[in-house]
Formats: structure tokens, C-alpha cells, sequence
């Protein structure tokens, strides 16, 4: 038996000439010891590794996973697997390693490693698969073209018999679509025509029947253009002669064609050539009813010049009579009862009233007046005009109410129903020379039965209706369609402005109602007025009337650009008892206020001003003074009064002309917030 010297030299010699790398190390990776084998490996000396850490010799990308190896080598006690260890020269060897920790008996303790070199082995493999895998796919892709080939041989038959099968369909869907466009020619709401270079009619669509009334068969050999009105002819002819440019004319020729009753029809044209260029496809639509659309809306936009005329005008006039009415009002003041003057006076403030009534119809007509509308129960309104309407018409005009009982209420300024109520009764009275009747109905509408037979459509709904009936002369349906245009009457020159049916009419609209009328000659007229009805609420006692006082002491801020009408407001307030501020401007009205020691009570001040509008002012003295009352006038139309951000029917608003009395009620409903 060796001794353990002998058995020491004999394992020093194994390791220092196996062909493996052997090593020893600590648990932190310090080399220890390391063989020859392991140090030609790496390139180094083995004194170079003595004392270095074995993680220095792995590649870079390997280092992170050597603390876990010290981790599992200090609880396992062996660990083996793969390492890539970077040489010298800085090639990668991959070695198999087989790694045991050794505590000896002192506590020392230490790892013995040994590992091989399996890089061509890896290598050989990965090569291996590598190729296994080409060969895979080149198999695969030999595969895939083979059955390419087979399904573009499968797809070639397939497509042959296909094309075969689709030459029998497409010859029958040939002969179905040249049924089914000679169907649509045939049926089409457009009158289709082919027409030869001399203007004869080579083929018609059956559609002529319907739009025309003739049988293809009565135009077919015949010139278009001996059906064409006199006046149009040419605009015809040069169509026909455009159709045959190159390129042809894009825009369509319009001219009336003879219908078969005599009558005639707008046509609107546009012709193609066809192919052989011998013929043109001529394409017409019947356009009458667009052109009597166009003529109309042509005169709703006169109606609406006129309209703008007439508000620009009321403004203007409604300020000259705020002067005039209020200083005829100061001065009938001043006069004693029994004075000389006094009924002189009180006949310009009488003349003043008339005019701010026709101004009130001018902006009626317009649709541009400032509405002030209340819940109104139409029998209460009907009830009231009853007696007025009695004395206007004569005796020899009978006058009859026929009222619903506990009908729904509407929403409408109670001043313009009574101006459309006696617009309409007036007007049947003149339509009564030799006297006749008059009835006044009110009635209740719902769903279908709301629907006219005739004039404007009025939507589904619940309304309250108010007819007036006559049996005067009636109207011829010629008169009827001239009948709410301005200015147009039927009576002799002086009798009538024209104006009162288009005021109702405007008024109604406004309303947000409609109008319409039903008249025969010699049988009489029913004039019938829709407005929407509205639920009953606690508000059923319809805006009562409380009364108000008429004056007061408190600080009224006056801002109005018009120095007359400035001059004369301010005198009816002092005359009121109010203190007033008078400023010509928003901005001159800011400056007041600033400077003013006393607290404004109530700003007034005109809708529409140079520079700061009444809106603006308010909205800046309101910031500074939340509690501060407005209250804006105007003699603008409303629609000026709305760009301007004023809505009469959210804040307090005061139209121009207004009385004395009308002042102090809404300045005192304004400040007393009622």
C-alpha cells in the first residue's frame, strides 16, 4: 500500500496532466489552485489566475449568473452545468463543469471544480440542427410548391370551367340587363329622348305620358322644337346645337313645352351624343313646381327687404313721437282743466297715439315688433272686443260669437290678438257692402284635425282655434294667393292701405300660430287662426292687473344717445319724483356712476347705443352693484333688440313710444320686483 506522500505526488500528477480544466477556489470565487490544462486553455499562466477571481475568466454576458452559482455550491455542496470562459485573446470555449464544495477538517472550505471542453461538441450540435432545420424547411417549401402547383392546376380547370359557365351567364345577363334598362327608360320619372341633328324625335320614353300627357307614339318623327313655346325656341335650338360639341355642354337649357291639355310645362334639359355620334340622348325634368318654389321664395325675400325698411323706419318715427307724446303729456300737465289749450294739446298726444299704431303695424307687417305675450284665454278676448267691433261694423253688419266654454289657454301679446281680431272683422265688413254676418268662433284643435286643407302645414299638436266667418263676396283663388302680400288690396283707390291682412298675418306668425283661409265667390270667407295651447298651471288667473304706486323718490341712472328723447324721459321721471343721472352714452353712464355718492336704484337705458350697448353697461354695473335693477327700452324692431343681447321675454323691457302712465308702471314693477 502507498504512502499518502506517494498517493499525494500520484493525484498531483493526474491533474496536472488531465486533458480537463481542474481548479480550486473559495466560496467568493478566489482561484486557489488551477492546472495546466485549465491555464493553456484561457491563454494565461497559471500564476496569472492564482488569486483572481474566476468570475474575471467567464464572458461578460456569462458574469451575472456566477453569483447565483456560488449561491447554490454554498447550500447544495455540488452544482454542475455550463460555463463560457472568455481566453486571452478573447475567444469563447464553452466547458462542462462538475463543481463539489470540500470542508476541511480546520473549517477551511473550498470548491474543487473540474470541466470540459465541449465548444466543437456544442458547435457540431448546433450546426447539426441547424441543418436539420434547413433540411426541414427546404422539405417544407418543396412540399408547398407542389401543392402550389397542384391547386394552380386544380384552380386553372376550375377558372376554365368557370369562364365557360360565365359566358353562358353573362350572354343571359346581357339579354336580362337589356330587358331591365329598357324597363327603367320605360319607367323613368326623367323624360329620356333621342333626337337626330334636324331636331326630330327618333325615340320617347313612356314617362312623356305621365309628365306631358302624350303617347310616345305622338311625338316619335316629329320636331322637338314645334312643341316649344315661341318665346323659348332659340334657348332651345342653341342647346341642341351645344349638345354636339366636343366637349358637349355641361349646363342644362330650361323652356316651356307644350303639354298635351294646352297648358305648359318648364323643362330643364341637357343633351349627350351617343356613341356613333349620329344621335343625342336628350335628358328632361319637369321643373315647374322649382320654378313656382323659386318665384316664391323671390317674393318672401321682397317681403323681408320691405320688412327691414319698415322696422328702420318705426325706429326713427317711434323716437320722434316718445318726443312728441311725452311733451304733449308735460304740457297737458301743466295746463289747467279749463284751459284754452288743452284740448289742443291732448289732440297731439291723440295724433301721436295714432301714429305709434300704424308704426306698431308697420313692425307688425315686418314681423319685427317687440312682443310683450301673456297667457290669454281667448273667450276673455273675444268677450272684450265684442262691443268695441259692435260700433265699428254698422248695423247693417250682424255680429255673433259662437265661444267653447273652459278652453285651454295660449301664449300671445293680448294688444296684437285684439289688432288681428279687428284686422279680420274690418275686413269682413268691407267685404259686406250690403251688410251680412259675422261670426267669431273659438274652438279646441288636437292631432289631424289641426291640419289645413289648404296653406301653410301646421304641425301635430294642440291648439286653440279662432275662426271668423263672413258671408260676404269671397275671393277668386287668384285673389287668395296675392292675399297677406302688403300694399295689395282689392278696394277702390283711398278705401284701404293693404296692410291689415298682412299685419294679422305677421302677428299670428310671430305667435308662433298659423293662418290659414278657405273663400268661394259669393259664398263668404273663413279666416282660421291656430295658436298652440298651453296646460293649465297655478297661473290659471291669466296675469292679473295689481295695481302698482305710480311714483317714487329713488336714483334712476338714464343712459340714451338721442338728446331729445333723452331731454323728455328725464322730465317724466322728475315729473314721477325720481332723481335722474342723464348720460349720453354707456360710457358717459359708467363715469356718473363712479362718480355718484348716492346708490342708483335703477339704471334705464336705451338697447342700442354708439360705442358701450345698453346690454354691456348693465353687465358691467352689475358686477360692481349686484342688486342694481334694469330696465332697457328701445324703438328699435326686435330683431335689432335681440343682436344686441337683449330678450324682452327674460329681462324687463320697455318699448318706444310709451306714456307717462306706461313709464311709471314698469319703472315702479321693475324697482319693486314685481
Amino acid at each position: 500500500m502507498s504512502s499518502p506522500d506517494e498517493q499525494l505526488k500520484l493525484y498531483r500528477l493526474l491533474v496536472e496532466n488531465s486533458l480537463g480544466l481542474m481548479c480550486t477556489h473559495d466560496l467568493r470565487g478566489i482561484l486557489l489552485s488551477i492546472n495546466p490544462a485549465a491555464a493553456q486553455a484561457s491563454g494565461y499562466a497559471a500564476e496569472e489566475w492564482l488569486g483572481k477571481n474566476l468570475r474575471d475568466a467567464l464572458v461578460p454576458s456569462a458574469r451575472p449568473f456566477f453569483d447565483q452559482y456560488l449561491e447554490r455550491i454554498r447550500h447544495n455542496a455540488v452544482d454542475s452545468g455550463l460555463m463560457r470562459l472568455q481566453a486571452k485573446d478573447g475567444s469563447e470555449r464553452i466547458w462542462h463543469y462538475r463543481n463539489f464544495r470540500y470542508d476541511e477538517p480546520g473549517g477551511r472550505t473550498q470548491v474543487l471544480g473540474h470541466a470540459i471542453d465541449v465548444t466543437e461538441r456544442i458547435e457540431a450540435e448546433r450546426t447539426l440542427k441547424q441543418a436539420q432545420i434547413a433540411l426541414q424547411r427546404a422539405h417544407d417549401e418543396l412540399a408547398a410548391r407542389v401543392a402550389e402547383r397542384t391547386t394552380e392546376l386544380q384552380q386553372a380547370n376550375e377558372r376554365l370551367r368557370a369562364e365557360m359557365t360565365q359566358r353562358r351567364q353573362m350572354e343571359e345577363q346581357l339579354r336580362r340587363h337589356e330587358a331591365h334598362f329598357r324597363s327603367l327608360i320605360e319607367n323613368v320619372s326623367d323624360l329620356i329622348t333621342v333626337i337626330d341633328r334636324q331636331g326630330v324625335i327618333k325615340y320617347q320614353s313612356a314617362s312623356v305620358a305621365r309628365v306631358l300627357g302624350y303617347a310616345p307614339a305622338d311625338l316619335i318623327g316629329r320636331e322637338a322644337f314645334s312643341f316649344v313655346h315661341s318665346e323659348d325656341a332659340w334657348r332651345a335650338r342653341s342647346a341642341h346645337r351645344r349638345a354636339w360639341t366636343d366637349p358637349p355642354a355641361r349646363t342644362p337649357a330650361e323652356y316651356r313645352f307644350r303639354h298635351r291639355n294646352g297648358t305648359w310645362v318648364m323643362l330643364q334639359s341637357i343633351g349627350r351624343k351617343m356613341p356613333d355620334e349620329s344621335l343625342i340622348v336628350v335628358n328632361s325634368r319637369d321643373v315647374t313646381l322649382q320654378k313656382q318654389l323659386e318665384a316664391q321664395l323671390h317674393q318672401a325675400q321682397k317681403l323681408e327687404a320691405i320688412g327691414r325698411l319698415a322696422g328702420g323706419v318705426a325706429h326713427d318715427f317711434n323716437n320722434l313721437l316718445l318726443v312728441i307724446s311725452g311733451h304733449s303729456q308735460l304740457i297737458e300737465r301743466a295746463l289747467r282743466p279749463d284751459g284754452p289749450l288743452r284740448e289742443s294739446v291732448a289732440e297731439i298726444g291723440r295724433a301721436a297715439d295714432r301714429a305709434a299704431g300704424v308704426t306698431r303695424q308697420l313692425l307688425a307687417f315686418s314681423r319685427r315688433q317687440v312682443m310683450e305675450p301673456r297667457v290669454l284665454d281667448l273667450n276673455a278676448v273675444v268677450a272684450d272686443a265684442e262691443k268695441m267691433l259692435k260700433r265699428l261694423i254698422g248695423e247693417d253688419v250682424r255680429l255673433a260669437t259662437v265661444l267653447q266654454p273652459h278652453i285651454s289657454a295660449v301664449r300671445a301679446d293680448p294688444g296684437q290678438i285684439d289688432q288681428v281680431i279687428l284686422n279680420l272683422v274690418l275686413n269682413a265688413r268691407d267685404a259686406m257692402p250690403q251688410g251680412g254676418t259675422v261670426v267669431i268662433e273659438t274652438s279646441e284643435a288636437e292631432g289631424d284635425a289641426a291640419q289645413p286643407k289648404a296653406g301653410p302645414e301646421v304641425p301635430p299638436g294642440r291648439y286653440v282655434l279662432l275662426q271668423v266667418t263672413d258671408t260676404g263676396r269671397g275671393m277668386t283663388p287668384e285673389v287668395q294667393a296675392r292675399l297677406f302680400e302688403p300694399f295689395f288690396t282689392t278696394k277702390s283707390e283711398g278705401k284701404g292701405t293693404g296692410l291689415g291682412l298682412a299685419v294679422a298675418h305677421g302677428i299670428v306668425q310671430q305667435s308662433g300660430g298659423y293662418l290659414e283661409v278657405e273663400s268661394r265667390p259669393d259664398v263668404g270667407t273663413t279666416f282660421k287662426i291656430y295658436l298652440p295651447a298651453i296646460e293649465r298651471s297655478v297661473q290659471e288667473q291669466l296675469e292679473r292687473t295689481w295695481p302698482k304706486p305710480a311714483r317714487g323718490s329713488e336714483t334712476i341712472l338714464l343712459a340714451e344717445d338721442e338728446q331729445p328723447v333723452r331731454a323728455v324721459t328725464a322730465l317724466l321721471l322728475e315729473t314721477l319724483g325720481y332723481r335722474v343721472l342723464k348720460a349720453s352714452s354707456g360710457e358717459e353712464a359708467l363715469r356718473l356712476a363712479e362718480a355718484s355718492r348716492e346708490k342708483i336704484d335703477l339704471l334705464l337705458a336705451d338697447v342700442v347705443m354708439p360705442g358701450l350697448s345698453g346690454r354691456e353697461l348693465a353687465e358691467i354695473l352689475q358686477v360692481r352693484e349686484p342688486h342694481l335693477k334694469v330696465l332697457f327700452q328701445s324703438g328699435y324692431t326686435d330683431d335689432a333688440v335681440l343682436r344686441h343681447g337683449v330678450v324682452h321675454a327674460e329681462v324687463a323691457f320697455l318699448p318706444k313710444p310709451f306714456t307717462l302712465d306706461g313709464l311709471a308702471r314698469k319703472v315702479r314693477e321693475v324697482l319693486d320686483g314685481q
